[in-house]
């Protein structure tokens, strides 16, 4: 205790001493005073009966203690905008310099571990298969928390930065490449989608109408006719591996082969150089992928197989002005040109 109280006086003496030149102490920073968050929010966002408003320039005095994720969520006005960023770059110094909680928790979002994946739509589990993938194998006798969710998910308390984890930028690269894995599958599934989606087309009205297939099986349309030269151009040809559920996702992880085309089809540009990296790494733990981690809502098989008249492959195109004529993403508009555009 002695010894706390005799920091804390040649701490006070060394401000006096030598003062921040920004005027930072405990309760300062960048010349402005530190209140609590509670108290910044009463001033800087006014709920009244009839509306709530945002009281910017009151709210750029002071700084908030704890992180606020949208600190004017509707906005600044065009004459406060350059003083506000100069206030909010000051803001985010101060929590780093606090180590707040709060923000360092966004700082976990692009992690491998992070579990706020979980809450998305966006992502089928890639990142999950990838982190419980790279667990240690457990010997005997040896008990160990699972890596994956992250019970933290504060940077600025880390668990996984200590000798025998992996090391930290590594989890944030695998997670750049389990998204762009998680991308190539969606784009997978989309086309998949696209191809079991059949299109009555009308190219003398030119408009055209989606018919599905239901849980049952059969053909349900909405009725809704929609213009041709919107609809068809989004028609996508046939997908090298059709992905229309969980047990099709969990089939290409398991392979190589399957895979390899699934990534082809589906990796941006920039991750393509890393294809045979991600295959390797997939295959290195496909025998602890478990299917209860991946999601995916699930489509169906359209019963209507069909032939385009111009390649003789996959068509899901029905011109109905012509009968029984199928035609494919490519050889539409040949079609639509060569029978159906007027001549004068």
């Amino acid at each position: 205790m002695n010894l706390d109280r005799s920091i804390d006086r040649l701490s006070k003496k060394l401000n006096s001493l030598f003062p921040d030149e920004n005027n930072n102490d405990p309760s300062h920073w960048k010349g402005k005073r530190i209140i609590p968050k509670d108290q910044w929010l009463r001033i800087a966002h006014t709920i009244s009966k009839k509306k709530k408003t945002y009281n910017v320039r009151d709210g750029l005095q002071y700084f908030p203690d704890s992180y606020i994720e949208s600190v004017f969520p509707f906005g600044v006005p065009e004459h406060l905008k350059a003083e506000t960023n100069k206030w909010y770059s000051y803001y985010i110094e101060l929590m780093q310099h606090k180590k707040d909680p709060g923000y360092g928790s966004t700082k976990c979002h692009e992690c491998l571990l992070c579990p706020q994946r979980d809450k998305l739509v966006l992502y089928i589990g890639i990142h999950k298969v990838i982190a419980r993938g790279l667990e240690p194998e457990k010997k005997e006798g040896e008990e160990y928390p699972p890596i994956y969710p992250c019970p933290v998910v504060n940077r600025y308390e880390c668990p996984y930065e200590r000798e025998g984890r992996p090391n930290v930028n590594d989890l944030f690269a695998i997670q750049e490449i389990a998204h762009a894995v998680d991308i190539a599958f969606l784009k997978a599934y989309t086309i998949t989608k696209s191809n079991d989606t059949v299109y009555d087309t009308d190219f003398v009205a030119g408009n055209m109408n989606e018919i599905i297939t239901l849980y049952n099986g059969s053909p349900h349309s909405w009725d809704t006719r929609e213009p041709i030269e919107e609809k068809l151009p989004r028609v996508e040809r046939l997908s090298l591996v059709p992905i229309r559920n969980v047990d099709d996702v969990f089939a290409a992880l398991k392979d190589g082969d399957t895979l390899a085309k699934v990534l082809e089809q589906g990796l941006e540009e920039q991750y393509l150089s890393k294809k045979e990296f991600i295959i390797y790494l997939l295959m290195s733990i496909k025998d602890k992928i478990k299917k209860e981690d991946l999601r995916i809502v699930p489509s169906f098989t359209s019963n209507m197989k069909t032939t385009c008249m111009t390649c003789q492959g996959f068509a899901n195109i029905h011109c109905i002005n012509c009968g029984n004529v199928w035609l494919c993403s490519s050889h539409w508009k040949q079609q639509q040109v060569e029978k159906h555009t007027p001549r004068y």
